[in-house]
């Protein structure tokens, strides 16, 4: 009985981590670039570096070139949220 308790514990474990770590994956994806102070669980990851942000040159009304974190990636800032009022520097990929 004692041994089904850890095994079960065991994968419990193992599939909360996988379950957390594809929620930090997804969330890293979604605000990377942001040019804004994220509030929330984003925010905590922007805090700890795992949520590069972006630099946009202009934020209101949200253009123009800008930068994604301290790698010097060029990015286009977009306007984001139900409002327009935030920006995210967005990688553009070039056609090859």
């Amino acid at each position: 009985m004692r041994r089904r308790i850890l095994v079960s514990a065991f994968w419990l474990g193992i599939f909360g981590l996988a379950g957390t770590s594809a929620l930090v994956v997804k969330t890293v994806q979604a605000y990377t670039g942001a040019c804004y102070k994220l509030d929330g669980f984003p925010g905590l990851l922007q805090k700890a570096g795992f949520v590069p942000s972006g630099r946009c040159q202009d934020r209101v009304p949200c253009r123009g070139v800008c930068e994604i974190g301290d790698s010097g990636q060029r990015g286009v800032c977009t306007p984001v949220g139900t409002k327009q009022q935030n920006c995210v520097c967005k990688h553009v990929r070039e056609s090859r």
